[in-house]
């Protein structure tokens, strides 16, 4: 049995998910909504931190190396705001 997550990527990092154990385990799959290809484009759709995003995703590819998620996701939706 495992779970699918769909999130914005921002607290998915290695201590929110001792927080959430053992619950965090069962945690295979990621569907990760960013809308932005950059720290220009993130702060207008999203107004969130890219940095803090882009170490969350070297935390995501190593578990990801390690066979600790199956499958990860990024959804994008097209904007006025992002596009280029």
């Amino acid at each position: 049995s495992y779970t699918e997550l769909i999130t914005n990527g921002l607290l998915y990092d290695e201590k929110n998910l001792q927080s959430l154990l053992p619950g965090s385990q069962y945690i295979k799959k990621l569907q990760i909504s960013i809308d932005a290809g950059n720290s220009e484009a993130y702060a207008k759709t999203r107004g969130g931190d890219w940095s803090r995003l882009m170490r969350n995703f070297e935390f995501i590819a190593k578990q990801r190396e390690q066979g600790q998620l199956w499958e990860v996701t990024l959804n994008f939706v097209v904007q006025k705001a992002n596009y280029e």
